[in-house]
């Protein structure tokens, strides 16, 4: 069969800018990542690397569509249009709703690299969620990676969550809000039904685990990115198993994807 070559125009928002994907139809999946080496793809069901403005599943099914006032930008590299950047608002976002790869899983990881800018430290920002999109920390129901007090990332699924540390000395707001903004921050959040157990990381080190008890994620229907985050985020990708620390550091040591 012939490939077809698909061009895809997203709005006026990106006039100019043409898309391409390839496949042998139109709802065959896409490749994996090149950008992500075959040993870190073991898992692996949606990536997204932003290239170009590209709202494609890397990974999967799962393309996603643009709301608001959500712009492209550089990425951690200074590459032009490989990363998203977000207005604050709670109706400037990505989101999806052919999430089926991520509906009923019982073990899973979420990488991806953020920088924040300086808003309130007690401001909520949720980064990548489930369902709503926004889900204050703890809320059951669904699982969402945010930044909150201090602009500290928290990872919360079912009733507990597992908190980036403090990186200023004596817990200071302001000194923290001042160490994290402006600044490229990795993040991966890791989740294992069997055990309960969830972690975060930040920059590939361990900063909390927490236990959840018995109390397993609802049914998955959407997934948004950015939804009320102000700031940069990109290379995103999803797992259906719980990353080693090996994984965590290999991930971080990647360059910006800019495919």
């Amino acid at each position: 069969m012939k490939k077809k070559i698909r061009f895809v125009v997203l709005s006026a928002a990106f006039a100019g800018a043409v898309f391409v994907s390839c496949s042998d139809d139109d709802s065959a999946p896409v490749q994996q990542s090149s950008c992500i080496p075959t040993a870190l793809q073991d898992g692996l069901v949606t990536a997204y690397t932003f290239g170009s403005g590209n709202l494609l599943d890397a990974a999967g099914s799962a393309n996603l569509t643009l709301a608001g006032g959500v712009q492209p930008g550089a990425d951690r590299d200074g590459n032009p249009q490989c990363a998203f950047v977000f207005d604050g608002t709670d109706t400037s976002f990505l989101s999806t709703q052919s999430v089926a790869a991520l509906d009923g899983l019982t073990e899973l990881s979420v990488s991806l690299w953020y920088k924040p800018d300086a808003v309130s430290g007690g401001a909520y920002q949720s980064l990548i969620a489930t369902n709503g999109g926004i889900g204050y920390p703890y809320q059951s129901g669904f699982w969402s990676v945010n930044t909150y007090d201090c602009l500290r990332a928290t990872f919360s699924t079912g009733n507990n969550g597992a908190w980036d540390e403090m990186q200023s000395e004596n817990f200071d707001c302001d000194a923290e809000v001042q160490a994290r903004a402006g600044v490229w921050h990795y993040l991966t959040a890791t989740y294992s039904q069997a055990d309960g157990e969830i972690a975060i990381y930040r920059n590939g080190v361990l900063q909390e685990t927490s236990n959840l008890g018995t109390v397993a994620p609802a049914a998955v229907t959407s997934l948004f990115i950015g939804k009320g985050f102000k700031g940069t985020i990109d290379d995103v990708a999803i797992y259906n198993k719980v990353l080693t620390q090996a994984e965590i550091t290999g991930l971080f040591e990647l360059d910006a994807c800019c495919e």
